[in-house]
């Protein structure tokens, strides 16, 4: 799981596990994703993970979702 949320906004709360990696540096830190596992992208409302699962695909990954907003995420946050 990835979250391309800002670091205050993955400071408040994420999902537990989760890497952060804001959308805006996927290309920067592509060597921290590893290509033969699901890599999840998540951010607010879903528009960033949108940008990240896109720029994720046209770098060769084929295994990427979106989940969308973490607001759909129905279990506790860690901080």
């Amino acid at each position: 799981m990835i979250d391309v949320r800002s670091r205050g906004e993955y400071a408040s709360g994420h999902i537990p596990t989760a890497i952060h990696i804001l959308y805006t540096q996927i290309e920067e830190r592509i060597n921290e994703i590893p290509k033969d596992k699901l890599i999840d992208v998540y951010c607010k409302v879903g528009s960033r993970s949108s940008v990240a699962e896109s720029k994720l695909k046209g770098l060769g990954y084929k295994n990427v979702l979106n989940f969308g907003g973490i607001n759909s995420y129905p279990y506790k946050l860690e901080k």
